[in-house]
C-alpha cells in the first residue's frame, strides 16, 4: 500500500506540474495573439515614443542646467581665477533674479500691448455703431420729407 501512495502522489505532482506548464503556454500563446492585434502595436508604440520623448526632454533639462551652471561660472571666473562653488551660486541666483524681471517686463508689455488693441477694438466698433445709427437717421429723414412732400 506505501508504494501505492508515493506512486498516487508523484502522478498528482506530475499532473499539476503538467497542468501550470500548459497554463504558461496558452498564457503566452493568448500574449503573443494579442500581440499581433493593431490596437497592441499602437499602444505599445505610443509607450515607446513617450518614452523616448521624456528622455529627450530630461536631456534638454540637463543641458539647459548645464549651461546655466558653465555661464555662472564663467561670468564669475573673469581671468583665470579659481571659482568657490558660492560665487558661481550666487552668480546663477543673480542670472535667475534677472530672468525673472525680463519675463516680467515682457508680461507687463504684453498686457499694454493687448489693452491698446482691445481699446481699439472697443473704439471700431463704437465708430461702426455711430456710423450704422447716423445711416439709419438719414433714411428716417428722407423718408420724413417723402411723406412731407405728398
Amino acid at each position: 500500500m506505501c508504494w501505492l501512495t508515493a506512486r498516487r502522489r508523484r502522478q498528482a505532482e506530475e499532473e499539476r506540474w503538467r497542468q501550470v506548464m500548459r497554463q504558461r503556454e496558452e498564457a503566452e500563446k493568448r500574449r503573443e495573439e494579442a500581440e499581433k492585434t493593431p490596437c497592441f502595436r499602437l499602444r505599445r508604440n505610443l509607450a515607446a515614443y513617450e518614452m523616448e520623448e521624456g528622455r529627450r526632454i530630461r536631456r534638454a533639462a540637463e543641458r539647459a542646467k548645464a549651461m546655466e551652471n558653465a555661464q555662472a561660472a564663467g561670468k564669475v571666473q573673469g581671468k583665470g581665477k579659481n571659482v568657490s562653488p558660492q560665487e558661481v551660486r550666487m552668480e546663477k541666483e543673480k542670472m535667475r533674479k534677472e530672468k525673472k524681471e525680463e519675463e516680467r517686463l515682457k508680461a507687463k508689455v504684453e498686457k499694454e500691448r493687448k489693452k491698446r488693441e482691445e481699446e481699439a477694438k472697443k473704439k471700431r466698433e463704437r465708430e461702426a455703431k455711430e456710423k450704422e445709427m447716423e445711416k439709419k437717421r438719414k433714411e428716417a429723414s428722407k423718408k420724413r420729407k417723402i411723406a412731407k412732400g405728398k
